[in-house]
């Protein structure tokens, strides 16, 4: 698809997402102490206060799976790749908050209710558990198969400046619309250069083209890949001249 179709469908995406999920409470909650047992090894070993692992919870929000599971709660495998199921407007939105170099997790990816014992993609059912208590320390009544709940790990200053670009991204998209897309304000381009660096920014901005910004898109060339999002970092990338 060409980058009117892409944006397009970009539109469409956010005008479904704002339309369901204008409600939505978020909360940036740290379970950094989880993590701390070298026997955990989900997210590497976090050192002093120097990695963290910070989650950006949603309540009404989007509920976000990529691969279809067995009862079993593993991804399906059908010989060459895993499975995808199908990308819905909500799976594009917040592909968002996983591009320009951000990574994340969702909670409801890894949790199964009804396995016990075994590992989900990397993750014990004992830490699953206590990510699920540490949310609910914090916001009583959470639960993963009704609340989102995304994970952002690394290093502190990085974790902070992802999950604060993932918040304006989503506060955009929510408030402003399909605006969100051709608009930037100093703060996220304060956090544009931070996330992505600000000479990449600037070597892609004066030689600005959809192809040219596919590597910070999701999962591009990969199964599973929303190349809207490659068209949402092109248009922000254009509003981000404004600020040379």
């Amino acid at each position: 698809m060409n980058l009117d179709q892409l944006t397009t469908n970009l539109e469409c995406a956010i005008y479904e997402f704002r339309r369901k999920y204008s409600g939505y409470i978020e909360r940036t909650i740290d379970i950094s102490h989880l993590f701390l047992d070298e026997n955990i090894k989900s997210f590497g070993p976090i050192d002093g206060e120097q990695r963290v692992v910070r989650g950006y919870m949603f309540s009404n929000g989007p509920l976000i799976q990529k691969y279809k599971l067995h009862k079993d709660g593993r991804p399906i495998f059908n010989g060459q790749h895993h499975e995808i199921i199908d990308i819905r407007n909500e799976h594009i939105v917040m592909a968002l908050l996983c591009s320009m170099g951000m990574h994340n997790i969702s909670l409801y990816e890894v949790y199964h209710p009804k396995v016990k014992n075994k590992r989900i993609q990397g993750f014990r059912q004992k830490t699953i558990n206590s990510i699920i208590e540490a949310v609910q320390d914090q916001y009583l009544g959470f639960s993963p198969d009704k609340n989102s709940f995304f994970m952002f790990a690394g290093e502190s200053v990085c974790v902070n400046n992802q999950v604060l670009l993932s918040k304006i991204i989503l506060q955009g998209v929510v408030l402003n619309g399909q605006n969100a897309i051709y608009d930037i304000n100093e703060q996220e381009a304060e956090l544009m250069e931070k996330v992505i660096g600000k000479t990449l920014i600037r070597n892609l901005v004066n030689n600005l083209s959809l192809e040219s910004v596919k590597p910070l898109a999701y999962f591009t060339n990969q199964v599973g890949s929303i190349p809207e999002t490659a068209a949402f970092i092109y248009h922000k990338l254009k509003a981000y001249k404004k600020f040379i």
